[in-house]
């Protein structure tokens, strides 16, 4: 079946819970000092009004993401009414002819997430298996398609060495420690999924752009540029299949393989992650446009 969606995230349309977001607006870390998401396009009073419209786009999909902060307001507890409407959502965009396609991860944080240590702190994967437990639980009877993480690798830049966006850190360390648990809890929610929901298809969405040499005659700008669409654009997709990125501390971290739904074993590596491939792309006088997004799909 062809899909041609729409896609959106909680924060941007349903408006601020109290998440790292409303921290980050309230100590006027925003381009725009005061500015405030409020109630944004107030999505969430009204979404079965903005549901109907969905038909008259033409589309058959969309891909939307669930709030943490409002699903799990405190580490290990769910809100039961939360959880019910977003499976009641789930089963309005069925009624439409909607394929919906959830995101657990897009860009936002419970606060509490961050006063437990984030994504450095390893027990960030064993926190994320939890939640996509409990949302596929609630969803998967009407759920197919699951996005776990939206663009890691621009999260990385943005949060881990630009500083741009919470946890709004320069820290090539710590980059490569959240990339290692990113990776790892990809691969714990798709296989928590996997258990609830069989036949489901679970990926990543991957930002890429195109590279292209400032100076075309200058052989440096050719090869920064080459690198630099290998790094920022493939080395995500291409390794992850074939069993991972090998990480600092808790050794190989990848995405489940197979059909079974087993888990892969976590090898032990000497070997160690930076985050230098992560910030190619702003490090070297290449220019990028035409910005688009891949999804890679792993059938269960």
């Amino acid at each position: 079946m062809f899909l041609w969606g729409v896609a959106t995230s909680a924060y941007q349309i349903e408006g601020a819970a109290e998440n790292d977001w409303t921290e980050w607006e309230r100590a006027g870390r925003l381009r725009e000092r005061d500015a405030r998401c409020g109630e944004a396009s107030g999505h969430r009073a009204r979404w079965q009004s903005d549901f109907a419209l969905l038909p008259s786009l033409g589309v058959n999909a969309y891909r939307y993401s669930v709030e943490r902060s409002v699903l799990e307001p405190e580490p290990g507890r769910f809100a039961e009414a939360a959880l019910s409407l977003e499976s009641e959502r789930a089963a309005a965009l069925r009624r439409l002819g909607i394929e919906p396609c959830v995101t657990l991860h897009h860009y936002t944080h419970p606060r509490w997430f961050w006063a437990s240590g984030g994504w450095q702190d390893p027990r960030s994967v064993d926190g994320f298996r939890r939640f996509a437990e409990a949302v596929a639980d609630a969803l998967a009877p009407h759920v197919r398609l699951w996005v776990t993480l939206n663009e890691p690798i621009v999260f990385l830049l943005g949060g881990y060495l630009g500083g741009k966006i919470p946890p709004g850190l320069t820290s090539f360390s710590a980059a490569a420690r959240a990339l290692e648990h990113l990776l790892l809890a990809h691969r714990e929610a798709a296989a928590a999924i996997r258990d609830r929901a069989p036949g489901s298809r679970i990926g990543v969405a991957h930002n890429m752009l195109e590279f292209a040499p400032e100076r075309g005659a200058s052989a440096l700008d050719r090869r920064l540029a080459k690198q630099a669409e290998r790094l920022y654009n493939l080395s995500l997709l291409e390794r992850s299949p074939r069993g991972g990125w090998t990480g600092p501390s808790r050794g190989r971290a990848g995405c489940a393989r197979g059909s079974t739904g087993s888990r892969p074993r976590t090898t032990s590596s000497a070997s160690t992650t930076t985050a230098a491939s992560t910030s190619a792309s702003a490090a070297c006088p290449a220019r990028s446009a035409n910005t688009r997004t891949a999804t890679r799909w792993r059938a269960a």
